[in-house]
């Protein structure tokens, strides 16, 4: 159960990372493509710390070409979830992200011959259900119920990270671990950097790197933090089939859910997510109901 452990700690450190995410694109950038660029950056830079695997690795071309698509579809991916959390609840949100494993079961079952058992797709869905009703359910403020135009956004995105997800799994075989990371964050870059040409982006860019404040946060949770969850994914995606680390991934909006709660209370005040009557009631139901989806997925 190696990978289990390996995919349940990605989940905790990603939701840890977007509550940081969250607090920096609302109070510490001026626009969200600012962080969304920084991002970029950083995830190629991650990889200096790596160099001795890079240094003579094989990049067969085919895998190589395939490990670009795969950081161009984790940038799609970025792009539309940080701009979306800019204006919306985090914990309203990433239940609907979260439905990727359902487009990942769907290209493993084509592509790659992994057999999900009819269970599985019960268990998957309980946990979706669970995320749809985290996301619209009642609002208190009433600016937090997500419109249809956004939702299919957030679908668009879900469906790229599983893209992305499933060609790694797809290429697992043909290269190395840290040459595809590489190779995927060139990928990546290659539409993130796209928006050095906005000079709001620069200027911004140069405002986070150089306020202690700011860059703290970044580093932490973008270098430090993303770093750790780097390996951690890596290492669960190549231990075993793709659909099982994505629905163990799945848990992440309970866990968004509690950091959002408790760091939405008057002790830290935070972030204001809803913290009482039906918005929490709502949550907690929908939560709950994604555990229990993916609890069925991993008694298998």
């Amino acid at each position: 159960m190696t990978w289990f452990f390996y995919s349940l700690t990605t989940s905790v450190l990603i939701s840890v990372i977007t509550v940081f995410s969250k607090v920096i694109i609302t109070k510490h950038v001026n626009t969200p493509f600012v962080y969304i660029f920084a991002i970029g950056v950083i995830h190629i830079l991650h990889h200096i710390f790596v160099l001795p695997w890079l240094i003579g690795a094989d990049y067969p071309l085919v895998p190589s070409v395939i490990a670009f698509l795969s950081g161009v579809s984790m940038a799609v991916y970025v792009m539309i979830q940080f701009v979306a959390m800019k204006y919306f609840d985090m914990s309203r949100l990433v239940p609907v992200l979260t439905t990727y494993p359902i487009f990942v079961a769907i290209l493993s079952q084509l592509f790659l011959g992994e057999n999900i058992a009819l269970f599985a797709w019960i268990s998957i869905l309980v946990a979706v259900g669970g995320a749809g009703l985290v996301s619209f359910g009642p609002s208190e403020s009433g600016k937090g119920a997500l419109t249809i135009p956004l939702t299919l956004s957030l679908l668009v995105a879900s469906f790229f990270f599983a893209l992305a997800q499933f060609l790694v799994k797809f290429i697992s075989e043909d290269i190395d671990i840290w040459p595809q990371s590489l190779i995927r964050s060139f990928g990546e870059i290659s539409v993130l950097g796209v928006l050095v040409f906005l000079p709001k982006v620069r200027s911004g860019f140069v405002d986070l790197i150089t306020t202690p404040k700011s860059l703290s946060l970044y580093l932490f949770a973008e270098g430090f933090l993303a770093g750790i969850t780097l390996i951690c994914f890596y290492s669960a995606i190549y231990a075993a089939d793709v659909y099982l680390v994505s629905a163990v991934l799945i848990t992440r909006p309970l866990f968004v859910f509690v950091l959002g709660l408790i760091m939405s209370l008057p002790f830290f005040n935070v972030l204001s997510e809803g913290t009482r009557g039906k918005s929490l009631i709502y949550r907690l139901i929908g939560t709950i109901l994604t555990v229990l989806g993916v609890g069925g997925v991993i008694l298998l």
